[in-house]
């Protein structure tokens, strides 16, 4: 199926799912505009229904109320009273009107000018104009059931009319006149009913139909005219690359059928592969528009078989997995490299200079590749001219990326001799120092072809499918970028079969030494971890992972999920049950606040992207209210812009999805360690790495997974990860590509 067809295709399935999500709300809020109008016709009725009965109350406390005789008010028949009638010492006659009576004389008044009727009647009425008819029996019957209100919409001399009813309970001054019925005080005595004219309400529920059916059709019509419009953009787009594959396949098989011609046809070849090129890159931003999109399934296929693998499985099963989960760890390593890649191309990418000591990024690089490179049985020197300063301005965590980058290539492409960092000292300029970093290696070396192409994106030296080395050619191209944001050059100087020698001469400003961010360094023996590399700032660090460790038992922790993704919450909830945590669920940021208020917790992860109240939000209410509660951000919100954003908001950590469940459980140690020593009342250090300056690191190796990594007995280099431009955790690359 061509890619224009699958455009329209998708396009069309997105506008119907519109139109019915559009029909579904309309059909929705036209019930909640009736239901509404009708609420209010209740509590009219509810409302004159009180009215009367108050003023029926009042008449009965004052034992019935005397008016003059006239043509409108006669006295009452059916008022058995002696002292109904007397007459004044002027000569004027009154009458006695008592409750019931009154409620008739008010029902005349309010329908003659109101419209609104109202009748007192019951099933054994003294007067038969307060008999019942059949809505009334109804209404009456279900007062005796215990119902002390009727309501519903009638037919009316020809109109629709809401009716409301109320019981008549009997109170003492009721029992004046109608204890001789056999009332007594709580009885249903009858009751009365209110009707309203319900023209004006179906008035306004029309006015309110037609906003909401020219709302939803100017929002429909608006969201169609935006998809569709995009969408012509994107089939014109699919056009083009269509279109220049097209000729591309065309150009080829011209030039293999006239192999002969080539000499005279070398201007079309070059207009071909320029054009083959265009196509190329029209491929990779449509792949990097697109990949973003992926990582919600993968948080879903990393995170579950990563809980399936500390399951019992049979050989077959725990071999399948393992294989699943490599190849998956392996497609976001892709998608990261993809959108570092697009963000450092498209000038999205923000150097952050911070203090730092050259001598101590040494170390700490030492430290960091020290296991790996023994594993190998390798050597690793690293040395620093003693001539450099103490102390510079610059990225140290993206200087840390290329130098990982760089030594863990060397590492790759080296089986025997040694591995060399160097840092020189050029000279001064000004307040300036220029520097060499070298990494130097014994290993395998490059032809001068390739060393010509070693820079360009996805090359591959060996395009073989024998090729001893993988990976997709990004981690040079994304370290030369690198460089060159900093002002800096990038080279390599290799001859094949005698190593490789890369080399970065940068000018960096001075520093003091006393803006220096401290850092604790890696514990002894424990090459797992390294800290530091930014310098303080909130950058991932890169490590090598540790062997494969046990599930840590965090039981009688509670720890509450919020995200809104069901399949996302699975995932979180199966890798933390393991642990034997408590784990509580809420599906977005206004959830968790109530939760938060009813419950106490040891722990937040936090989502960041939610609907109702976002995780944002919901982080700087939980703060004011919980400052010591440590909140720690799960999201595939990752950009610089999102973190700085989070940081503001009060959370204590930022881990990204996919999930990696050795850098969760690192930072839920970290964190849930803190609060039990708060709360025993020991001082609290600082965790050696926050969340935020951690990658991800990769999932525990299985012995059948086939790839890099620590096995136990320390045989095999781990995959180490490196930090992108948006701070997306993924594998180094292997940028060089070589054939040995």
């Amino acid at each position: 199926m061509s890619l224009k067809r699958q455009i329209v295709i998708f396009l069309g399935f997105l506008s119907a799912l519109l139109i019915g999500a559009t029909l579904l709300s309309f059909a929705l809020s036209v019930g909640r505009v009736e239901a509404h109008h009708r609420h209010l016709a209740h509590e009219m009725g509810v409302t004159f229904f009180k009215q009367l009965v108050l003023t029926r109350r009042w008449n009965a406390l004052h034992n019935g109320v005397y008016v003059p005789v006239t043509d409108l008010i006669a006295p009452n028949p059916y008022l058995e009273d002696p002292a109904r009638d007397v007459v004044t010492r002027d000569g004027v006659q009154l009458t006695k009107i008592n409750p019931a009576y009154m409620t008739r004389l008010l029902s005349d008044m309010a329908t003659d000018r109101e419209g609104v009727h109202f009748k007192i009647t019951s099933l054994k009425p003294l007067n038969p104009l307060n008999a019942a008819d059949d809505w009334e029996r109804e209404a009456l019957s279900a007062f005796e059931a215990g119902a002390r209100e009727y309501a519903g919409l009638v037919e009316e001399g020809g109109h629709e009319s809401f009716r409301f009813m109320g019981a008549l309970i009997a109170e003492k001054p009721c029992l004046a006149c109608h204890e001789k019925d056999g009332y007594a005080i709580g009885s249903v005595r009858g009751g009365i009913r209110v009707s309203l004219p319900y023209e004006p309400f179906r008035t306004a529920i029309g006015a309110g139909v037609m906003q909401l059916r020219i709302g939803h059709l100017g929002f429909l019509a608006t969201v169609l005219v935006l998809i569709w419009g995009a969408g012509w953009l994107l089939w014109r787009q699919a056009a083009q690359v269509e279109g220049l594959n097209a000729r591309t396949r065309r150009l080829n098989r011209e030039l293999h059928a006239q192999t002969e011609a080539m000499t005279a046809q070398n201007s079309a070849l070059d207009e071909a592969l320029s054009e083959a090129e265009r196509a190329g890159r029209a491929k990779s931003e449509f792949l990097a528009n697109m990949s973003h999109e992926i990582r919600t399934p993968m948080n879903a296929v990393i995170g579950l078989s990563d809980v399936l693998l500390r399951t019992p499985l049979s050989d077959e099963q725990r071999d399948s997995l393992g294989k699943i989960r490599s190849a998956s760890r392996m497609l976001s390593g892709m998608i990261a490299d993809i959108l570092d890649y697009s963000a450092i191309e498209a000038g999205r990418l923000n150097l952050d200079p911070r203090p730092f000591r050259p001598a101590e990024l040494a170390s700490q690089l030492q430290i960091l590749f020290g296991a790996a490179t023994a594993a190998k049985g390798l050597e690793l020197r690293v040395r620093v001219d003693p001539d450099i300063p103490p102390a510079l301005l610059g990225d140290v965590s993206r200087l840390g990326q290329i130098l990982s980058n760089l030594i863990g290539n060397a590492l790759k492409f080296t089986e025997r001799g040694y591995v060399a960092l160097s840092i020189l000292h050029l000279g001064r300029e000004g307040d300036r120092v220029r520097l060499r970093f070298e990494v130097r290696d014994t290993g395998v070396g490059m032809s001068e072809q390739t060393v010509g192409q070693l820079f360009e994106p996805f090359f591959q030296a060996d395009t073989s499918s024998t090729r001893p080395y993988g990976g997709r050619g990004l981690g040079l191209v994304i370290s030369r970028l690198l460089v060159e944001r900093m002002d800096g050059t990038l080279g390599v100087d290799s001859t094949a079969g005698e190593g490789s020698t890369f080399s970065i001469e940068l000018a960096l400003p001075l520093a003091d030494p006393a803006d220096v961010e401290t850092h604790d360094s890696a514990p002894p023996g424990d090459p797992g971890t390294v800290t530091g590399l930014e310098a303080g700032s909130e950058k991932s660090a890169r490590r090598v992972a540790s062997p494969r460790s046990a599930v840590p038992d965090f039981s009688g922790a509670s720890i509450l999920v919020v995200e809104d993704n069901l399949l996302n919450q699975e995932v979180a909830k199966r890798i933390l049950e393991k642990t034997g945590a408590q784990v509580t669920l809420a599906n977005h940021g206004a959830e968790a606040l109530d939760l938060v208020q009813e419950r106490s917790f040891d722990l937040v992860l936090m989502d960041l992207q939610m609907p109702v109240m976002d995780g944002f939000e919901a982080t700087r209410r939980i703060r004011a209210s919980f400052p010591e509660l440590p909140v720690i951000a799960l999201t595939a919100a990752v950009m610089e812009a999102d973190r700085e954003r989070a940081r503001v908001a009060g959370v204590n950590g930022h881990l990204a999805k996919p999930i990696d469940s050795h850098l969760l459980f690192e930072t839920l140690a970290c964190w849930l360690a803190r609060g039990a020593e708060q709360d025993g009342g020991n001082p609290t250090p600082e965790p050696p790495v926050s969340a935020e300056s951690t990658a991800a690191v990769t999932g525990e190796p299985e012995p059948d997974q086939g790839v890099t990594g620590l096995d136990a007995d320390g045989s095999s280099l781990e995959r180490t990860r490196s930090t992108t431009a948006d701070g997306q955790g993924r594998p180094l690359e292997d940028p060089r590509m070589i054939d040995p």
